[in-house]
């Protein structure tokens, strides 16, 4: 949501304070929040209104899991006397700041109350389609994101809520239609572009998923993207090319940090993948050095401990 509004409020703003907002939200694409936070306390030094750009900072912080740092900020605001626009702003970032914290029942309840206060705004219809998927109801879902996606002028961000609206009750033919009307905005689009390879995954067509997949490693590799490459490489039979695929994805995940937090489940997924291939090609030499490299990268990790006595069975 932050882009969107700052993206609003940007002409009200003087050239410098608008530089640094417009700076700010280019590094949020990127995922560079720290970077942005820097500017945006920058843009707020620069403004005599402080109020819409301390929410933008209270949103931002959100995003970055700073929930009672960003709380703290409204609530001092909350206390001044507000025009219309700054109170529905700080009103709807309230909503988001629950959204974060995965609390769907009080985000409910304010957003029932909010689209009666302003039954045009898109960006609380599309919260009430975020709460609907947090609750698993993506039938009930369903309307409110078609809602929000005719008021906010064909937002895209609506459209890729509603195609994973499909996606999760499994009507893949309206998934991926409405992945496709996404890349036809925008060809690069990360999120079509990887519900496009699931859909087609889903599905068996192999040769049309690895198009995607051959796409989203050429605009945002991850070592995920490697791992579903050996997998296709697996079901091929193609076993020395799945062992490439999931050592690049390992090898990927390791030099960009990727899954630091998540105790090594990934890593562990991966390398029973990667020995199965392994076996598969019937090289005990290299299940001696799969053992190696497990027990250095995650030692004492349960489920890579039960890998390794696999192996020593071998």
């Amino acid at each position: 949501m932050f882009i969107y509004l700052a993206s609003s409020y940007l002409y009200d703003m003087n050239k410098k304070t608008f530089d640094y907002i417009d700076e700010a939200i280019k590094l949020i694409r990127e995922r560079k929040n720290e970077d942005a936070f820097n500017l945006i306390n920058k843009a707020i030094k620069l403004s005599p209104d402080k109020s819409v750009l301390l929410i933008f900072k209270a949103s931002l912080l959100g995003r970055m899991g700073k929930i009672p740092q960003a709380q703290k900020i409204l609530s001092k605001i909350s206390k001044n006397k507000l025009e219309l626009d700054v109170l529905r702003l700080l009103e709807i970032t309230e909503v988001e700041l629950l959204l974060e914290q995965d609390n769907y029942s009080r985000a409910n309840k304010k957003i029932n109350r909010l689209i009666k206060k302003y039954p045009e705004n898109h960006t609380l219809f599309e919260y009430k389609g975020d709460v609907l998927l947090g609750f698993k109801k993506y039938k009930l879902a369903e309307a409110p994101l078609k809602k929000a996606h005719a008021l906010g002028h064909e937002c895209t961000s609506c459209l890729g809520k509603l195609g994973d609206c499909y996606f999760l009750r499994g009507d893949l033919v309206n998934a991926e239609n409405t992945f496709k009307k996404l890349l036809k905005k925008n060809l690069k689009d990360k999120v079509a572009l990887r519900k496009m390879f699931q859909i087609n995954f889903k599905l068996k067509k192999y040769t049309k998923a690895e198009l995607f997949l051959n796409r989203i490693i050429t605009e945002s590799p991850d070592g995920l993207a490697f791992a579903y490459k050996g997998e296709i490489a697996k079901i091929r039979k193609d076993y020395v090319g799945a062992e490439v695929f999931y050592r690049k994805a390992l090898a990927w995940a390791r030099k960009n940090n990727e899954h630091e937090d998540d105790d090594c489940t990934f890593y562990s997924e991966i390398y029973k993948d990667l020995i199965s291939v392994v076996v598969l090609q019937k090289k005990r030499g290299k299940l001696l050095e799969l053992s190696k490299e497990i027990k250095k990268l995650c030692p004492g990790d349960k489920k890579l401990s039960l890998l390794l006595k696999k192996l020593n069975r071998i």
